[in-house]
């Protein structure tokens, strides 16, 4: 059935999506910019325009967020 064809493929995009934000969620706790620009390049992370010059604000400002998210959490617990 090529709806449940489509489906498949749908959730195989979404996985590696998924997939991807978690590498980078990883990368971010190693610290190092060079893996986290890795991870921002990859093709499954589907993002563009990702420039190498960049990766050490890209680490800083993703490890800021999560730092954030982090808090967040334990006040809403």
């Amino acid at each position: 059935d090529i709806c449940a064809s489509l489906i498949i493929i749908e959730l195989f995009s979404y996985f590696s999506v998924l997939n991807s934000l978690a590498r980078i969620n990883q990368t971010v706790d190693t610290g190092n910019s060079g893996l986290v620009l890795e991870a921002l390049q990859s093709s499954e992370a589907c993002l563009r325009n990702i420039e190498p010059g960049y990766a050490d604000k890209y680490l800083s400002t993703l490890k800021a967020v999560k730092a954030n998210k982090a808090k967040v959490c334990i006040i809403q617990s």
